[in-house]
C-alpha cells in the first residue's frame, strides 16, 4: 500500500512546486492528506522523500511521520494549520486516540493556540491563557505531562489540577464528547514551543501511563519545526522592515516609524531609536504625542547607556540596569538614568543598545528595553538586531538627514584642494570622539591657518573675515556694561565703536539672538559685521582679561554662582544706562524696553544641568525652557525657582523696596529668613507681574491679595509653588511663595518618635475608630505626621479618604481630595461626602469651623478612625480649644484617642557638629528645665564620660551648625483618667498634670533627651517651647 501512495504523494508534491500560486501550494497539504488516506490501514508506513526536497523525516518501529520543514514559500502556503493537519491522522494512530491538536504557544500573549475543524468544515482557532486554570494552561506554565482518565471526575481533576473545572464549550461547537485526555509538552533546545493533546484513548480505562517509545525523536522533530516556523514569521517582519526602510524619505519616519515594528518583532514594552547631532556632540530622538513631537538629547559621553554605546560603538546587553556592579563591569563611570521610570512609573530593568554605524561613522543608536515576558535578551535577540540595525544605519545614511548641511560651513575647504572630503570628516568624528571643537581639530592639521578657516567662514556666511590684529581693538567692551564671560560664551566681541559706526567679530552671524542683542545694544548707529573664528575672538578677550577688571559688588553676595552673575551684570547695566532710564520715566512699556535692552548682556547659562524644563500643569500651553531661546525674564524667575528647590527652601519672600530701592529676595529654610539677592528697582513689576501669570493671576490688580499655583516640572519631580500676593504701602505689592514638593510619606520608625511614643501612636492608629488629632502652628510638620500614620494602616483592606488643601503628599490607596473654596468645597462639604462613600478611615486636613469639628466627632462615633489637624501649642490646650468651639465634651471624650503636639526643631550639621564634655552647672540646667523629678527616669548621670554635641559651622551648612530639621513631640492618650477630666470640664493645667501621670514627655522634655542624644542643641528646643 505504501509503493501505491507514494507516487500519489510525489505527484501532488511535483504539482505544488511547478506554481508559486498559494492554491497550489496548498496541494502540499493535499500530498500529506492522500498519503495518510491510502495508507491508514497499514501497520507500517513508509515514505521515501528525496534529499532535496523541503521535508524532515522521522522514523519509528510501527510509525514514519513526514514532518514539515517549513522555510521560504513553503510555509507562506502551508502555515501552522496546514503543518498541524498534515501530522494529526499518524499521530493519532501513535497514541490510540479519537482527535489530536498540536499547540504552538504565543509568548508575547501569553497563549498556547491552535486550529481545529468545525462541524460546519470551517477553521476555527483555539486560543488559551498559560494559566493554571485550564489542563493545557497548566502543561504550559508547568512543562509537566498531565493524563487524566475523565475530565468530569471533579475528584480527579482537583487531584491533578486543583482549581480546575472542564470547559465543555468547545464539545458542544465541534459536537464532540471528551472523556480522557493526555497532555504533553514539547520542547525546542530544553525551551517550550508548543503542547500535543490527545483525546479520548480507544482503551476503556483511558490512556497509558507510558508514553510510546516512539515519541522522543518525534517531539525533536516536532519541536525544531515549530520553532523554524517562529523563525519565518521573524524573518518576514525583518524583511518587511527592510522594505520601510528602503522607501522612507525623511529621518523622521525612521525615528518614529519603525517603533511597532521593533516592538513586535522583539516583543518588548519600549523601543527608543537615536541619530546623532554631530555640532552638538549628542544623540536625539523624537516621540509624538498628538499633534506634538518631542525632542529628547543625550550627550555622547559615559553618563547614559545609549550615550556609552554612541561612544564605544560597540553593543551591550545588560540584564538589569538597576544592578550597579554589572554597568560598572562595562564602564567605570557608566550609570542608568531612572528619571524616566519615576516620571511614568514604569520599571526598566533588561536593556538591549545597538549602535547605528556605516562606514566606520556613527550614525545613532537602537535601544530596547524589557522583554514583554521578563526574560533577558537572548543571543538571537542580538544577532536580530544585528541585521536590522544594519538597515537602518543605511536607510540613514542614505538619507543624508538634515543636521549634516551644517558641515558646509568648512566646506570651502574641499572645493579649494586643501583637505579632502574624507578628511573632513575624519576631523569631525575625531572632534566629537575627543569632544573638542571642530575648528580646534582642523587647526592642528599642519596644511591649514586661520586665513584658510576664516576664508572658509567668509564664504560660508558672505561676510568678511577679521582675523585677530591687536592693533585693531579700539573699544574695552566692559566699560559698556559687557561681560567678557559672556562675550567669551557667545563668541561675539566689539572691536570698534565711534560715531559713525560700530565693527562686532562674531562666530556664527546665524545666530539671531545674539544679532539682536547687538543691535539692541548699539541703538541707532551703523554695525558692521564680520566674521572671526572662536581662537580670534578669544585672543581679543584674552587681550582684555590681563588688564584689571572690577568685580561688581553683587557678585560677593549669597546664592548660586548663575544667579550671582546675572545680579551682578543687571547692576553694570542699570548703572550704564542710567541716564537713559531716567528719560524714560517710568512707562511700564519702557521698564519692559530697558529689560529687553539689558539683559542680553546677562550670562546664557543662567540654570542648572538638571533644571532643564519647566511645563506648567496640564491647562496651560506655557513651557519654559532655560535655554538661550528663552526670554531672559523667564530665565530669571526659573532661577529664583531652581536655587529655592534646590537648597531645601519651604519660602520664598519677594520685597519691594520704596522708591529706588532694590528687590529683597529671601529664602526661609529650616525655619529661619536669609537674603538670597538683591535685584535692581527697575524690575520689581516685571518680575512680579511673570510670576502672576505662571500663577495664572490678574496682573493688573494690585489693590487685593491674589493665591495663585505654579505646578512645575523640575527635572523628573513636579514641584508645586502657592502664590499668594499682598499689597503694601508705597503702590507696591510683595509675593510670597511656598513651594509644595510631592514628596513621599516617611515611616513612623523615621519619625524620631520615643519609645513609648512609637508604640503609643501605634496602638492608637490600628484601632477601628475613634479621633485622632496631630496639633501646633503652621509649618510644624503636622501633615507630615499625619501621612505617615496613614502609610502605616494603609492596606487593601482598609478604605481611606483625605480632605486636603493642598496635596502635599501623594500615596497610592489613599483617595486624595483637592479642597476648592472658590467653588465653596471645604472641610465640612468634603467630611459629608466623605461618610457617603463606605470610608474607614478618614483624614480632614484642617478642622476650621465648629461645622467641621462637630462633623467629624459625629464620623468617630459611628464607625470611622478619623484623623485631623489644629493649631494649638500643646496638647492639653487642644482640649480646651475644642470645647471652647462647642464640641460636646461627652461626645469628645468618648471618641477622643489620641491627641500629638509638636514642633520642628533646627538640627545639628552631621558635617561639623563636634563633641563636648559639659560642665556640671550646664548638666543641672538641663536637668531642671526637663524636671528633676522626671529626670530620674532617663537614666542619665554626670560623670567624665558625659558627652554632648554642639555646633560649629561649615560650608554645607553655610556656617550655621545647622542642618534639616526633627520633630519634638507630646502625645496625649485618651485614657480613662483623661476622659473623665474631658467630662468634668477640668483646667489645662489639671489635665496636663493627669497626661503627665500617665507618662506623656511634655515638647521640652523629649527636645532635651534629643539634646542628651546628640540631634540638636538646647537653644533650638528652648526657641520652639515654653513648657
Amino acid at each position: 500500500m505504501a509503493t501505491v501512495a507514494i507516487p500519489q504523494y510525489s505527484a501532488y508534491k511535483n504539482r505544488a512546486y511547478k506554481s508559486d500560486s498559494k492554491d497550489n501550494l496548498h496541494n502540499l497539504h493535499l500530498a500529506c492528506s492522500a498519503f495518510w488516506s491510502d495508507n491508514s490501514d497499514s501497520d507500517i508506513c513508509t515514505v521515501a522523500l528525496s534529499s532535496h526536497a523541503s521535508y524532515g523525516f522521522i522514523s519509528s518501529g510501527k510509525v514514519n511521520i513526514s514532518v514539515i520543514k517549513v522555510t521560504g514559500t513553503s510555509f507562506e502556503a502551508v502555515g501552522l494549520d496546514g503543518f498541524i493537519f498534515s501530522i494529526a491522522k499518524e499521530l493519532k494512530l501513535l497514541f490510540n486516540c479519537e482527535l489530536v491538536t498540536l499547540f504552538a504557544i504565543d509568548c508575547e500573549n501569553r497563549e498556547i493556540y491552535s486550529k481545529n475543524f468545525t462541524p460546519t468544515k470551517e477553521v476555527s482557532e483555539i486560543r488559551v491563557p498559560v494559566s493554571t486554570e485550564s489542563l493545557l494552561g497548566y502543561v504550559a506554565a508547568s512543562g509537566k505531562i498531565l493524563n487524566v482518565r475523565d475530565v468530569y471526575d471533579k475528584d480527579e481533576l482537583n487531584n491533578k489540577c486543583p482549581n480546575f473545572h472542564h470547559d465543555s464549550s468547545w464539545d458542544k461547537i465541534l459536537n464532540f464528547k471528551t472523556k480522557s485526555v493526555l497532555v504533553i509538552p514539547i520542547a525546542d533546545n530544553k525551551k517550550m514551543v508548543g503542547i500535543l493533546l490527545c483525546v479520548n484513548s480507544v482503551f476503556s480505562k483511558g490512556f497509558r501511563q507510558t508514553i510510546p517509545k516512539e515519541w522522543p525523536n518525534i517531539s525533536l522533530s516536532l519541536g525544531s519545526t515549530l520553532t523554524k516556523i517562529e523563525k519565518e514569521k521573524t524573518l518576514e517582519l525583518l524583511e518587511s522592515m527592510r522594505g520601510e526602510i528602503q522607501q522612507t524619505k525623511s529621518i523622521n519616519s525612521i525615528l518614529l516609524g519603525l517603533e511597532q515594528n521593533l516592538l513586535e518583532l522583539f516583543r518588548i514594552e519600549m523601543v527608543t531609536i537615536y541619530a546623532v547631532d554631530t555640532i552638538s556632540n549628542t544623540i536625539y530622538s523624537k516621540s509624538k504625542s498628538g499633534d506634538k513631537v518631542a525632542v529628547i538629547r543625550v550627550p555622547i559621553s559615559e553618563e547614559s547607556i545609549a550615550g556609552y554605546v554612541a561612544l564605544s560603538k560597540q553593543p551591550v546587553n545588560i540584564e538589569n540596569v538597576n544592578n550597579p556592579d554589572e554597568l560598572k563591569n562595562l564602564n567605570p563611570k557608566l550609570k542608568f538614568n531612572n528619571g524616566y521610570d519615576l516620571k511614568t512609573g514604569c520599571t526598566t530593568k533588561s536593556m538591549l543598545v545597538h549602535p547605528l554605524v556605516s562606514g566606520g561613522e556613527l550614525l545613532g543608536v537602537v535601544q530596547l528595553i524589557n522583554k514583554k515576558n521578563g526574560d533577558t535578551f537572548t543571543s538571537t535577540d542580538e544577532y536580530n538586531l544585528d541585521l536590522i540595525s544594519h538597515d537602518i544605519s543605511l536607510g540613514l545614511h542614505r538619507l543624508s538627514y538634515p543636521i549634516e548641511k551644517r558641515h558646509s560651513i568648512y566646506h570651502s575647504l574641499v572645493t579649494s584642494g586643501y583637505i579632502s572630503e574624507s578628511e573632513l570628516s575624519d576631523c569631525y568624528s575625531k572632534a566629537r570622539e575627543e569632544r573638542c571643537d571642530v575648528e580646534t581639530v582642523l587647526l592642528s592639521n599642519s596644511n591649514l591657518s586661520r586665513e584658510h578657516l576664516g576664508r572658509s567662514l567668509e564664504n560660508y556666511y558672505c561676510l568678511p573675515y577679521q582675523k585677530f590684529q591687536e592693533s585693531l581693538l579700539k573699544i574695552d567692551p566692559t566699560k559698556i556694561g559687557l561681560s567678557l564671560k559672556h562675550l567669551s560664551h557667545n563668541q561675539w566681541i566689539p572691536i570698534q565703536n565711534d560715531k559713525n559706526k560700530v565693527v562686532v567679530v562674531v562666530h556664527n552671524p546665524d545666530d539671531s539672538q545674539n544679532m539682536e542683542s547687538v543691535k539692541m545694544l548699539f541703538g541707532n548707529k551703523k554695525i558692521e559685521f564680520k566674521v572671526g573664528l572662536k581662537i580670534d575672538i578669544n585672543d581679543y578677550i584674552l587681550l582684555l582679561s590681563s588688564k584689571d577688571e572690577e568685580v561688581p559688588y553683587f557678585v560677593s553676595q549669597t546664592g548660586s554662582g548663575d544667579m550671582s552673575r546675572i545680579i551682578a551684570q543687571m547692576h553694570q547695566e542699570t548703572v550704564s544706562l542710567d541716564d537713559k532710564t531716567k528719560k524714560e520715566k517710568g512707562s511700564n512699556n519702557k521698564v519692559l524696553k530697558l529689560i529687553s535692552d539689558q539683559f542680553p548682556y546677562l550670562s546664557n547659562k543662567i540654570s542648572g544641568p538638571n533644571w532643564s524644563e519647566y511645563e506648567l500643569d496640564s491647562d496651560s500651553s506655557d513651557v519654559f525652557c532655560s535655554s538661550e531661546d528663552d526670554s531672559y525674564l523667564v530665565r530669571l524667575v526659573n532661577t529664583i525657582l531652581k536655587d529655592a528647590c534646590d537648597q531645601g527652601v519651604s519660602d520664598i519672600h519677594i520685597e519691594p523696596g520704596s522708591e529706588k530701592d532694590p528687590v529683597l529676595i529671601r529664602f526661609r529654610r529650616d525655619g529661619f529668613c536669609h537674603i538670597y539677592h538683591n535685584i535692581p528697582y527697575q524690575y520689581k513689576r516685571p518680575l512680579i507681574s511673570r510670576i502672576k501669570i505662571m500663577a495664572k493671576l490678574d496682573i493688573a490688580e494690585r489693590r487685593f491679595p491674589q493665591d495663585g499655583k505654579i505646578r512645575v516640572k523640575y527635572g523628573d519631580t513636579i514641584i508645586e509653588y502657592r502664590v499668594v500676593t499682598i499689597p503694601t504701602s508705597g503702590d507696591n505689592e510683595d509675593v510670597v511663595i511656598r513651594i509644595l514638593s510631592s514628596g513621599k510619606p516617611i515611616p513612623l520608625e523615621k519619625m524620631k518618635f520615643s519609645e513609648r511614643n512609637l508604640t503609643l501612636i501605634k496602638e492608637q492608629i490600628e484601632k477601628p475608630y475613634g479621633l485622632i488629632l496631630v496639633v501646633g502652628p503652621t509649618g510644624s510638620g503636622k501633615t507630615t505626621t499625619l501621612h505617615s500614620c496613614l502609610s502605616h494602616i494603609n492596606k487593601d483592606e482598609t478604605k481611606i479618604w483625605t480632605a486636603e488643601d493642598p496635596i502635599e503628599i501623594l500615596q497610592k490607596g489613599l483617595r486624595q481630595v483637592q479642597i476648592t473654596n472658590r467653588i465653596n468645597f471645604g472641610f465640612s462639604d468634603a467630611m459629608k461626602t466623605f461618610l457617603r462613600g463606605d470610608p474607614d478611615v478618614i483624614m480632614i486636613g484642617e478642622m476650621r469651623d465648629q461645622n467641621t469639628c462637630s462633623t467629624c466627632l459625629e464620623a468617630s462615633l459611628t464607625g470611622h478612625l478619623v484623623f485631623s489637624t489644629l493649631h494649638t501649642n500643646s496638647a492639653p490646650e487642644t482640649i480646651t480649644r475644642l470645647m471652647d468651639m462647642g464640641m460636646n465634651h461627652f461626645s469628645f471624650a468618648d471618641a477622643l484617642l489620641l491627641i500629638i503636639s509638636q514642633r520642628l526643631v533646627r538640627t545639628l550639621c552631621v558635617n561639623c557638629k563636634e563633641d563636648y564634655h559639659p560642665d556640671l552647672e550646664e548638666f543641672n540646667f538641663l536637668s531642671k528645665e526637663y524636671g528633676e523629678d522626671s529626670f530620674k527616669n532617663l537614666n542619665i548621670e554626670y560623670s567624665e564620660k558625659l558627652i554632648l554635641k554642639r555646633r560649629v559651622g561649615c560650608e554645607d551648612c553655610n556656617n550655621s551648625g545647622y542642618s534639616g530639621r526633627i520633630a519634638i513631640h507630646e502625645l496625649l492618650s485618651g485614657t480613662d483618667s483623661i476622659k473623665r477630666l474631658i467630662i468634668n470640664k477640668s483646667t489645662i493645667e489639671e489635665i496636663r498634670s493627669r497626661a503627665i501621670l500617665d507618662g506623656m514627655t511634655t515638647l521640652k522634655q523629649d527636645g532635651i533627651s534629643k539634646v542628651f542624644k546628640g540631634e540638636c542643641d538646647l537653644s533650638q528646643v528652648l526657641s520652639v517651647c515654653t513648657v
